[in-house]
């Protein structure tokens, strides 16, 4: 594989036009015409196009997942008729992905609320993903492009990813992201200088609207400073040390002063003072890289050879992709930190414990790339906090590993294999920097690890492998191919099929949650992120009025996160129901225990949540369900301090004090109630009663605890408004 490898990339050096596409060499298989080229091309695009929709086809008109609906169906700036400013100006989300909003903002104007079209947009640019990696690996003269496209199509581990509506972000970052990378690989091989400012332009084009469409690719400058030594190596003279030593300081003027501001923040001291003399050291940054681009205009030398090899180059290179890392990396943690998590205590640990998730995670995903089988939506959550002695064992595996690539790596010239291996692991360990621990995510609450954060890494392991087949097949026996094509064939057909199996899984939250429940070893563990999935089960089913069900699931949620509130909430949305259900019944006294334990569980979610005000509702409804009206119009009229314009709450409020016989009061409420909102049907009819112009429809009703229209349950990250209490007068 190796003198392969360095022969095709000898052929790169020299400077020449990209050839068209072929099969699965970069260079044009000899003895066809151009009609057979551009028959083979076809057929080969046929094959990574027929294959991924086939393995895609139980997804089609599969269900919205997850955290869809916040994306989506529930998202006002999605569905606002002219959401741009919120869209690219003052996003309200948790993250700053302006090109994915408005892919999903598209979408929704172009399906509305049926999910089929989302799925097959993900699909179609799942294709284009595939097809643009075969184009990288064709630009970069590597043997079996076509190979390596066609392993990324049908790869397990991209299922999360495509079937999953949510995860736009990745497939649609994927194929820019290529594409930026296939742009740089001619810039740097192109020899003449306006058509190597075209593709340098647009290198820079696409990797910006790849990270608009996100972030976690934000380590891509770096992986330009290791395909420059790959591919040419380089001279580290005093000059280039320089530059880089430069560069270095202009964009730490920037980041580390921004960096600082978020710490703060993250801590509660967002002052505007704070930030605008942070900005102001920032803004030494890009002045400074002004002045250090000027050194591009002097090279140090003109030979081709040298300054190929020149450090310098490639850190001058690297330099505008550095910028936009920065930006945007910054306005990540931004809304990772301010929005995302806000004020959750997300259980990660020290520093210790980072690191021994780091090197486990890096492992795990390698792992996953090689051996794609007994796949789950989340997985079992390693208890690192304080890590154990043995979890730091991948770190010293690997630097044994890099350490022995490294003695034997030869040179950019005469490469040997494993230069190629440090390389491609460079690659994956640097696509997986961004989400292994080290920086806190708010996906960290649920699990270490995902396959959706693989999407990207995966690409070089898939890369190498496709070379290292295609190599071995070139060089192999006419005897040995037979068998070696068969053995492939059947490869593909398992990744294949196993892919088809697992997107069935995907289709709904039905098939999805059991499934990953059955694939924890220990389900009962108190941390397990199993808790997640009964969660959502639990939702599923109280959705479709199956409360017994939903109850046994937000059990089991909340004894495996008793840390949170959304546990707590779930659970005393199902014990209130069950308190109605008894209560229609004629089982007053169970009634009244359900609805005791409803109210010891929501109070528990306040406890622990108390900054999110929709628990507080729930809290006030089941107390005023349970005829607690003192203790329920007191919950009430703090949260009206919080939103003094909410006429639900107002209208709650007057019902609690009526029935505490405060007539005049609550009668003021109500018509403060309508004063606000005067189509509010409840106040009218609570006026209504209150001044007696309507019996009170509780009088000849024996006392039951009304069912709390204010059980929402909560799913993903805690709503931001209110649920509406118990708004008439029982």
């Amino acid at each position: 594989m190796s003198r392969r490898m360095s022969r095709s990339r000898r052929d790169a050096d020299r400077p020449a036009a990209s050839p068209a596409p072929s099969a699965s060499e970069g260079a044009d298989p000899a003895g066809l015409d151009r009609a057979d080229q551009w028959r083979e091309l076809i057929f080969q695009t046929a094959i990574i196009v027929l294959a991924t929709l086939w393995i895609y086809s139980p997804a089609y008109h599969g269900d919205w997942l997850w955290d869809d609906d916040q994306a989506i169906t529930a998202n006002p700036v999605t569905q606002g008729p002219w959401s741009f400013r919120n869209i690219w100006v003052a996003p309200p989300g948790a993250d700053y992905f302006p090109l994915t909003a408005m892919g999903f903002w598209l979408e929704w104007h172009a399906f509305g609320p049926m999910p089929t079209g989302y799925h097959y947009v993900n699909v179609i640019l799942h294709i284009l993903g595939a097809l643009a990696f075969w184009r990288l690996l064709h630009v970069m003269r590597l043997p079996g492009a076509w190979l390596g496209g066609l392993l990324f199509a049908i790869h397990p581990a991209c299922i999360e990813s495509v079937t999953w509506v949510s995860e736009l972000k990745n497939t649609l970052s994927q194929p820019l992201f290529l594409l930026a990378c296939a742009s740089f690989v001619q810039f740097d091989d192109e020899a003449d200088a306006g058509e190597a400012t075209k593709h340098y332009l647009l290198a820079v084009l696409f990797y910006l609207l790849a990270m608009f469409a996100k972030t976690s690719i934000v380590t891509f400058p770096f992986v330009i400073l290791a395909y420059g030594w790959w591919k040419h190596g380089f001279t580290f003279d005093r000059r280039g040390v320089q530059t880089l030593l430069v560069a270095g300081a202009s964009l730490a003027l920037t980041a580390v002063p921004e960096m600082f501001w978020l710490v703060m923040l993250r801590k509660g001291a967002s002052s505007w003072p704070l930030y605008l003399g942070c900005g102001a050291v920032a803004l030494l940054g890009p002045l400074s890289s002004l002045a250090l681009a000027a050194g591009f205009l002097k090279p140090a030398s003109t030979e081709p050879a040298v300054r190929a090899r020149s450090l310098e180059r490639y850190v001058l290179y690297s330099l505008p992709f550095f910028w936009i890392s920065v930006v945007l990396g910054i306005a990540t943690c931004y809304f990772q930190w301010s929005r995302a998590i806000g004020q959750e205590a997300i259980p990660v640990g020290g520093i210790e414990s980072r690191i021994a998730t780091a090197g486990m995670a890096m492992l795990f995903y390698l792992w996953k790339t090689v051996w794609p089988f007994n796949l789950l939506t989340i997985y079992p959550r390693w208890e690192v906090d304080p890590p154990k002695v043995w979890q730091f064992l991948p770190w010293p595996i690997m630097i044994a590993a890099g350490w022995w690539l490294w003695n034997r790596r030869g040179t950019a010239q005469e490469p040997t294999w494993q230069r190629h291996v440090i390389f491609v692991l460079t690659f994956f360990l640097l696509m997986l920097l961004p989400i292994i621990g080290i920086i806190t995510i708010s996906y960290m609450r649920i699990t270490w690890v995902a396959d959706h954060f693989l999407y990207a890494p995966m690409l070089s392991v898939l890369g190498i492998a496709a070379a290292a087949i295609a190599g071995w097949f070139e060089k192999a026996k006419p005897t040995e191919r037979p068998a070696a094509l068969a053995a492939g064939a059947v490869m593909l057909a398992v990744l294949g099929f196993s892919s088809f199996r697992y997107a069935h899984v995907w289709a709904n939250e039905e098939l999805l949650w059991p499934h990953t429940i059955a694939g924890h070893p220990n389900p009962c563990h108190v941390g397990c992120g199993c808790w997640q999935a009964h969660n959502r089960l639990g939702a599923k089913k109280f959705a479709r009025g199956n409360v017994d069900e939903a109850h046994y699931h937000f059990q089991n949620s909340t004894r495996l996160r008793p840390d949170l509130g959304e546990t707590h909430n779930n659970l005393g949305t199902t014990l209130s129901a069950r308190a109605q259900m008894l209560a229609q019944r004629g089982d007053q006294a169970a009634a009244k225990r359900e609805m005791d334990a409803a109210i010891e569980q929501f109070a528990e979610a306040c406890r622990v949540t108390p900054h999110v005000p929709a628990i507080q509702v729930n809290l006030a409804n089941a107390l005023a369900a349970a005829g607690r009206f003192p203790e329920a119009g007191e919950k009430y009229r703090e949260l009206i301090a919080r939103e003094p314009g909410n006429p639900a709450l107002i209208n709650n409020y007057g019902v609690a004090l009526y029935k505490q016989g405060r007539k005049e009061e609550s009668i003021e409420q109500f018509r403060k109630a309508l004063a606000i909102k005067p189509d509010l049907k409840d106040a009218r009819e609570s006026l209504a009663v209150a001044l007696g112009e309507k019996p009170d429809p509780a009088a000849n009703q024996p006392a039951a605890p009304p069912p709390p229209a204010g059980g929402q349950l909560q799913l993903g990250p805690p709503p931001t408004s209110p649920t509406l209490g118990p708004a008439a007068l029982p």
